[in-house]
């Protein structure tokens, strides 16, 4: 298993990886859906700054899965320890013919090394409420349940 920092390249296995994944977050309960439009330019930001990273698995040259992150600026009125900065893991999909081969943990891993190397001492990610399977991968993986996010549409 091979994890590297994407290219452009990769750009159609990534977009076709997030139309899976918001697929199957809508089916956990999620109430937002994907800009396609936009997901090409945002991919090359993500990839092109120093604040963010996108990275990916392959095997054999086969596509596996990706995870992105980025660097975040907590609130002000906020520190954890002395951090005033922690990472956020926005997205990590593995196909389905890649899942419970270690593939997510590896992602997981090279994600947090480039956090470390970044000075991030702190991590966070989102997970959907009904998404049951992700919660306990995350939990697995030394993540705590902090908070819960609400939203009401208005």
């Amino acid at each position: 298993m091979i994890i590297r920092n994407a290219k452009e390249k990769d750009f159609d296995n990534i977009i076709e990886s997030y139309k899976a994944l918001y697929a199957r977050l809508s089916e956990c309960g999620y109430g937002f859906t994907l800009s396609l439009n936009d997901l090409p330019d945002i991919l090359k930001v993500h990839m092109d700054s120093k604040m963010n990273m996108v990275a990916v698995a392959e095997e054999a040259n086969r596509f596996c899965g990706f995870i992105s992150a980025s660097i975040i600026r907590l609130d002000r009125k906020i520190r954890f320890e002395e951090a005033s900065h922690a990472g956020m893991v926005n997205e990590l999909y593995i196909v389905p013919e890649e899942r419970k081969k270690g593939t997510a943990k590896e992602l997981t891993l090279f994600c947090e090394k480039w956090l470390k190397d970044n000075g991030i001492t702190i991590v966070e990610c989102n997970v959907v409420a009904g998404n049951h399977g992700a919660f306990s991968y995350w939990n697995k993986q030394g993540y705590r349940e902090s908070t819960k996010l609400c939203y009401k549409k208005l």
